[in-house]
């Protein structure tokens, strides 16, 4: 198992352990881990090995002129952070 899939299955798995309250609360990270997941996963797309879910998810919270609501977009977040973070 690659360690994305291994990050975001346990990030799966903590939320669905939630109230659905604390799940609603927490349904933009939601969505940005799913759209991200999906991209890796549909695209082939690598990342740094010590890049996460989660460190890209805060550059995305920090910068919330970035969208990923398509690959075009998300291929254009995961440039913009690796000029600004690697």
């Amino acid at each position: 198992m690659d360690k994305i899939t291994e990050e975001y299955l346990k990030f799966r798995n903590y939320i669905l352990s939630l109230k659905k309250e604390d799940i609603f609360e927490r349904a933009v990270k939601i969505v940005f881990y799913n759209e991200l997941y999906r991209y890796f996963k549909t695209t082939g797309a690598c990342i740094e090995q010590d890049v996460t879910l989660q460190s890209l998810y805060m550059f995305y919270i920090k910068y919330e002129k970035l969208n990923v609501n398509d690959n075009e977009e998300i291929a254009e977040f995961l440039k913009v952070y690796m000029k600004g973070y690697l």
